[in-house]
Parts: structure tokens; C-alpha cells; sequence
């Protein structure tokens, strides 16, 4: 009998202790969770700020990579650098395999590759490439060529040293047209752009309301 209730007596002091520790912790947990979401918030908040602070210095200044994306593949490339002319590419071949998921390992100098998608294009009816006029649908089939100069007059050929030169200077044309109606903020938005890398700032202006976007970039 004495051993019975010494060992209820052990077992209610494991329990007053338990209650004693759950305690606390609750009290400490009260104090402890918030505590770590503010820490959080101004984390994230300060992150946000030093992204977009970085955005704003750079985008403008540094160098960007373009590529045109139609039916999964990269057919033109582009670099522009501050208010420095814009550059074709001579060599789309090596972005062929360009993929997200391998965007952070092409970045290679430049400080964002954007990728543009050919559905950007749908309201442009013809360009107007040195006096040659090409409709879009002419364009799309000089993108998709292994051969693209065929579908040039014999004398404009010689304007493109390559087939990359001419399908970059397409691309080239058909953005500088796009970005009179639309420019690279709205592309993101509608997902006609894609930037990489796509940072904290990028995503919130993605998915802010346009309204206060409209405030912010003012």
C-alpha cells in the first residue's frame, strides 16, 4: 500500500511538473511568436526595399539580356546597356536550351535575362525591315527556318551577315514596335515577359493591384 502511494505521489509530481513547464511555455510562446513574426516582417521588409532600391539603380544602367521565345524555343537574341544602342546576337544557338531552371547559370554578365513571348506580337501586321515589308506571318516563318535569307529579295540577303543576324534585327524591330503600345511592366504583368532573375520586387509587381502600381512608378 505505502509503495502504491508512493508511486502516486511520484506520478503527480511529474504531472504538477509538466503542468508547471506547459505553462511557461504558453507564456513564453505568447511572447515568442510574435516577436518572430515582426522579426520577419522587417527582414522581409528590408529585403523588399534594398531589392527594389537595386532594381531602380540598375535596370536602367546595367546590362539585359533579350530573347524571343516561339513554340518553346529561342529563334532571337538582343543585349541593351544603359542608352547604348542595342546589340544583336550573332550566336542564338547556345540559349537554345535556355530554361528557367537554368537561367541563373546563363546570366553570365547580364543583370536580368527577359524573355519575350511571341504572342507579344499578335497586333503588329507587318514591319517595315530597310524598306522591305514583312507581315507577322512571313516573320514567324523566317524565325522558324533553319534557312531564314531564302524568304529575303536577293539584294536585301546581303543585309545579314548571318541567319542569327537576321532573325535578332526581326526581334529587335518587332519589340521596338511592341514597346510603342505596350511596355516591359505590362508585358510582365500579362506574362507576355519573363524575368530572371525574378526577385521579391519583380513578384510583388506582378501581383499588385494596378492601381497601386500606377502610385508607386509616378
Amino acid at each position: 500500500m505505502a509503495t502504491i502511494l508512493g508511486w502516486l505521489f511520484i506520478l503527480l509530481i511529474i504531472a504538477l511538473v509538466i503542468a508547471i513547464i506547459l505553462t511557461v511555455m504558453e507564456k513564453i510562446t505568447k511572447i515568442i511568436i510574435p516577436l518572430l513574426i515582426i522579426a520577419l516582417l522587417v527582414v522581409g521588409a528590408f529585403y523588399f526595399v534594398t531589392d527594389v532600391a537595386d532594381l531602380q539603380m540598375k535596370f536602367n544602367t546595367e546590362n539585359k539580356l533579350f530573347l524571343l521565345e516561339l513554340d518553346d524555343n529561342i529563334v532571337g537574341a538582343f543585349s541593351i546597356k544603359g542608352e547604348e544602342q542595342p546589340e544583336v546576337l550573332f550566336d542564338i544557338g547556345r540559349f537554345k536550351n535556355f530554361a528557367p531552371e537554368k537561367a541563373d547559370a546563363m546570366i553570365n554578365g547580364y543583370y536580368k535575362i527577359i524573355v519575350i513571348h511571341w504572342d507579344t506580337f499578335d497586333s503588329i501586321k507587318e514591319i517595315d525591315l530597310d524598306g522591305i515589308k514583312l507581315p507577322l506571318t512571313q516573320i514567324e516563318s523566317i524565325l522558324k527556318s533553319s534557312n531564314p535569307r531564302q524568304y529575303l529579295p536577293e539584294n536585301a540577303r546581303q543585309l545579314f551577315s548571318t541567319d542569327d543576324s537576321l532573325k535578332g534585327n526581326l526581334f529587335l524591330f518587332l519589340f521596338s514596335e511592341s514597346n510603342k503600345q505596350s511596355n516591359l511592366i505590362t508585358l510582365y504583368r500579362s506574362g507576355d515577359a519573363d524575368f530572371y532573375p525574378e526577385t521579391m520586387s519583380l513578384k510583388v509587381i506582378r501581383w499588385i493591384p494596378e492601381s497601386i502600381l500606377n502610385r508607386l512608378v509616378k
